[in-house]
């Protein structure tokens, strides 16, 4: 089973409260029963500098707003066995 897991924030880098632990957590979790979840989150400027050296380009594409074209920039990271995109 494949999961990817999309949330606003997940520990170690970033946390608010609880949702950040388990959307730290659970992946990793799922992970040592031999599912496959990665986590999506957005690359805030708050990532603490030691986490973000893990931080690595990935590949980027232009999305389509109305009247408008928006950069969109992915990135990832692996930490704790666990996968992560931004």
């Amino acid at each position: 089973m494949n999961i990817l897991y999309a949330t606003s924030e997940a520990a170690p880098f970033v946390k608010t409260g609880g949702l950040g632990d388990v959307a730290g957590s659970l992946p990793i979790t799922l992970k040592q029963k031999g599912v496959d979840a990665r986590v999506i989150l957005p690359l805030y400027s708050a990532i603490k500098p030691e986490l973000r050296e893990k931080i690595k380009y990935v590949t980027n594409c232009n999305v389509n707003n109305s009247w408008r074209s928006s950069y969109c920039g992915i990135f990832t990271a692996e930490h704790e066995g666990g996968t992560y995109y931004f």
